[in-house]
């Protein structure tokens, strides 16, 4: 279709290396190590999605995706679900707005659960509940965002702003209510000749409980950098988040490739 285009993506986001302890107690009650197996945590999604130019003026454009979601806990648990998110985007000269509800339809993942006779024990025996099958539900969030880009001579730059509505209600958002919360993120790329591209960012900011006084709560977020590289028609990205361990979570390395199949344009 004229002035649209689609794409096929596929994403994974995991632990590797999960060292699994529930046979390192032998019959006997010894500890064998050697009995330590382990395993990864992996979610992955596959995406069809297509955005196409709406209006005369060709600022406007609005897109979708379909997606397939798989999770894997080892060999213990597994799920499969799928969902739909749609966007709206302006782009003007040098502002752009854009609006993404995601799970719009709410996304669903259907839960089975595989433990041995002995693993079941080991975890009985441990007061641990054993699973047999559930379903999980993601509920739909609006994306709000704003973005400023321009350029001096050789250095183009951007800063972006994000807001995050979602209809759970984490306390731990940074503005929170019965049936809301609203999380900010903030963002910033540097890009030299649109070849070579340098990405700061904070998200993930919330309210944790004080460490040193559980009455009282702190603020904790996730810093980000970024580098991108665009050699012709191959794009490659790589982010490392959580610089300096300053969040509660663990640092993650994020790649990411993509391969662009637009026409040549027309030689005169």
């Amino acid at each position: 279709m004229k002035n649209g285009v689609g794409s096929i993506s596929f994403i994974r986001f995991g632990i590797d290396n999960i060292p699994n302890t529930l046979n390192l107690v032998a019959e006997d009650g010894s500890v064998d190590y050697n009995r330590v197996t382990f395993f990864s945590d992996a979610s992955y999604a596959g995406l069809i999605s297509y955005a196409q130019t709406i209006g005369s003026s060709g600022k406007f454009s609005l897109g979708g995706n379909l997606k397939i979601i798989h999770r894997s806990t080892g060999k213990f648990a597994k799920s499969w679900g799928f969902g739909t998110d749609l966007g709206l985007r302006y782009q003007g000269n040098h502002w752009i707005y854009g609006v993404n509800i995601r799970d719009i339809t709410t996304t669903y993942n259907s839960w089975t659960f595989n433990f041995t006779d002995d693993e079941k024990l080991v975890l009985a025996l441990n007061d641990n509940e054993i699973p047999v099958q559930s379903s999980e539900i993601t509920l739909p969030r609006i994306l709000s965002g704003a973005a400023y880009k321009n350029n001096y001579k050789k250095i183009g730059y951007l800063i972006e702003g994000n807001l995050v509505f979602s209809t759970d209600g984490r306390k731990s958002a940074l503005i929170s209510g019965k049936n809301f919360a609203i999380e900010p993120s903030l963002g910033i790329e540097l890009d030299y000749v649109k070849r070579v591209f340098l990405r700061f960012g904070v998200n993930n900011i919330q309210k944790v409980k004080s460490i040193t006084d559980p009455e009282n709560t702190d603020i904790e977020l996730l810093p980000t950098v970024g580098l991108g590289l665009k050699l012709g028609r191959l794009h490659v990205d790589y982010a490392l988040s959580n610089i300096g361990s300053v969040s509660g979570v663990l640092v993650s390395h994020i790649f990411s490739a993509r391969l662009d199949f637009y026409p040549k344009p027309k030689q005169p």
